[in-house]
């Protein structure tokens, strides 16, 4: 008697292997994390970094980097670290404080973000979204940041 049911080919629809297969998707899961979505931001699927009592500061990110390690940035809604400071302009390659409040904390290390808002609510911090922190804007913008924060 054969164990575990049905033979490999059997457990999925042929629209899952298929999907699985090309990197495409089915039932909104993504198969491949890489297929850019929108400029500078790649798909993720669910993913929940750990958190302590709804503490935004708690956060320890999918990729283990936390706080005390190599940090992490409040960035916009579309992962930008903003600028915080007072006093001086705005440097062109950060965000300026959102006009709505939402605040989202973006992870250098790996660029995983997740909603502030949601962890505060829901003491959860489901991955939002994944933006390239290697080249480009954001990892300029996260060198800028690091250089006003020393």
């Amino acid at each position: 008697m054969r164990r575990g049911g049905c033979r490999p080919s059997e457990r999925y629809s042929s629209a899952a292997r298929k999907a699985f297969r090309y990197g495409t998707s089915v039932i909104g899961i993504s198969y491949k994390q890489d297929i850019p979505s929108n400029a500078g931001e790649l798909t993720v699927d669910t993913e929940t970094a750990d958190v302590i009592d709804h503490d935004v500061t708690t956060i320890t990110c999918v990729c283990g980097n936390t706080v005390s390690q190599d940090g992490l940035i409040q960035a916009n809604s579309q992962g930008i670290p903003i600028f915080i400071g007072e006093n001086i302009p705005v440097p062109a390659e950060l965000a300026e404080w959102p006009k709505d409040g939402e605040l989202y904390t973006l992870c250098p290390s790996c660029g995983r973000v997740c909603r502030d808002s949601v962890i505060e609510e829901t003491g959860t911090a489901p991955v939002a979204f994944r933006v390239d922190v290697t080249a480009g804007p954001i990892a300029e913008a996260i060198r800028v940041h690091w250089n006003l924060s020393t």
